[in-house]
């Protein structure tokens, strides 16, 4: 048996500016086409990477998307989030 790629998913968009100390805040911006609602409940993992190839998770949280937020530290200088 083998599993067809999940090609349907929705839309999310992390928003806030790049300073340290800015809040990021990440939000479903469009739905599934199973009608997954905005703001639904989910486990959300903030990752953060120095050449967008290897991926290091540094946040994981089981939250609805408008509210999980991440506080940019010194220590992401340099790093891409998502």
């Amino acid at each position: 048996m083998r599993f067809a790629p999940n090609i349907d998913k929705s839309v999310f968009q992390i928003t806030g500016n790049k300073n340290t100390g800015s809040v990021l805040s990440i939000s479903r911006t469009t739905n599934d086409s199973y009608g997954h609602s905005f703001g639904g409940s989910a486990t959300v993992k903030w990752q953060s990477s120095l050449d967008t190839s290897n991926w290091t998770t540094f946040k994981t949280e089981n939250k609805t998307f408008r509210n999980s937020t991440y506080t940019l530290q010194i220590t992401d200088e340099k790093k891409f989030i998502r």
